[in-house]
């Protein structure tokens, strides 16, 4: 299709097929919490649910952007205003996502790896907006990714507490890793 830019002939030689099949166990399907600072107001945090889940051997995330969120943007808190989109590629020591909203609204890049833990099933890296400099708020930030597994109700909970929350609110261990009182560089 006209749309296959990424995996397109003109760029076979530099973005493998082989690096957009990423393996279920290095990050399986499934649900996950993953919270970051908001990239509106830097004194808070966004903690939210994604979905990861395969399709024709390429690996997807869906989720929902936080209501308040979107309606501080002006927007309406509909679907399709709420509803972003993303694929997964592996990259050396991680993993890279494009997560879009729809229509190509806006964009971000992110990047993860593996850290250890009891379960292993967190991930740390960092996201990226794709917009214009402005003298206020950052476009770049860290990002923790948690599996739930079929913990139903991590996931309830997760879902019930999506949007903006202080450090304090946060999961401890992935205010241990956000490290919010450094910042990222």
């Amino acid at each position: 299709s006209n749309t296959d830019v990424i995996f397109s002939a003109e760029m076979e030689d530099f973005l493998t097929a082989d690096s957009s099949r990423v393996s279920p166990n290095s990050f399986p399907s499934g649900c996950y919490r993953f919270s970051r600072r908001s990239f509106v107001d830097d004194q808070r945090f966004i903690q939210g649910l994604i979905f990861v889940y395969r399709k024709n051997k390429k690996c997807f995330l869906r989720g929902m952007e936080a209501k308040e969120a979107i309606s501080g943007q002006g927007l309406e808190s509909l679907p399709k205003f709420l509803e972003f989109l993303g694929f997964l590629i592996a990259q050396e020591g991680g993993l890279a996502a494009l997560v879009f909203r729809r229509g190509s609204m806006s964009c971000s890049f992110n990047f993860l790896t593996p850290v250890s833990s009891f379960e292993n099933n967190y991930w740390l890296g960092y996201s990226t907006r794709t917009v214009q400099e402005k003298p206020t708020g950052d476009r770049i930030t860290r990002l923790v990714y948690e599996h739930l597994g079929q913990n139903r109700s991590a996931i309830f909970s997760t879902a019930r507490n999506a949007g903006f929350s202080e450090a304090d609110d946060l999961v401890p261990y992935h205010k241990t890793l956000l490290k919010p009182e450094d910042v990222f560089s």
